[in-house]
């Protein structure tokens, strides 16, 4: 799939929400609270940012793992998207970590250049929290 090229961004509108379960895990965690922190910092590509969210959200409703976890939000930005959700059951957090891996070689690598995934090491009900960095515009030397 091709997403509109980048344009002039827009300024932010407004942050990206946690849930309580999810601002601790940002604490927990470095890489995501480095990620958390760069979303909320940057300005949003309307076009791209619209596009991607709902590329995203299509993907993952599609997955084969669909009901062992539950998409609360998807927001990007310009060169970002963060999907925060909740997995369910023993190994829902692994089952996430799969979906999003399966997405990423199946359909989001022609889009993203990397992913970063926050999640509990308990079962059950479990906060995870994606990160999604946007390839470059310019191709690398």
């Amino acid at each position: 799939m091709t997403l509109p090229p980048r344009s002039e961004a827009s300024p932010v509108s407004s942050s990206f929400a946690l849930s309580s379960d999810h601002q601790t895990l940002i604490h927990e965690t470095l890489l995501a609270a480095a990620d958390h922190e760069l979303l909320e910092r940057e300005p949003r590509e309307d076009a791209w940012a619209t596009e991607s969210e709902r590329l995203i959200r299509d993907e993952l409703g599609r997955h084969a793992s669909a009901g062992d976890f539950e998409v609360i939000a998807v927001d990007c930005r310009r060169t970002l998207c963060a999907i925060q959700a909740f997995s369910y059951g023993e190994n829902g957090h692994r089952a996430w970590v799969e979906a999003v891996d399966d997405l990423y070689k199946e359909s989001l690598d022609s889009v993203f250049d990397s992913v970063n995934t926050a999640f509990p090491t308990q079962g059950g009900r479990s906060p995870v929290l994606t990160f999604l960095h946007r390839k470059s515009a310019t191709p690398k030397p």
